[in-house]
């Protein structure tokens, strides 16, 4: 789900489809689902992100996900690389 909020960097919540950003970005695949149609959705992801650069994705079960929330919301216009990687 793609959110955008005045003053806000957009924010895609990704649920269940990987556990973390960094595994998406690198295409790197849990042990569960199809690979072939997982990694297809992480590709359509990548091309959001780079016509939204400040693009914020946050996947449900990643531990840095409030991290990156909250750098997304007091900086909208955020780096690529700042928004996607955790820490």
């Amino acid at each position: 789900m793609l959110v955008r909020l005045e003053g806000n960097a957009p924010l895609l919540f990704v649920g269940d489809l990987t556990y973390q950003t960094e595994m998406l970005m690198n295409d790197r695949v849990a042990a569960t689902g199809n690979k072939a149609d997982l990694l297809a959705s992480y590709a359509k992801v990548r091309f959001l992100k780079e016509q939204l650069p400040a693009l914020v994705i946050l996947p449900a079960h990643d531990f840095a996900a409030q991290e990156l929330f909250s750098r997304g919301r007091a900086r909208p216009g955020a780096s690529a690389a700042a928004a996607a990687t955790p820490g």
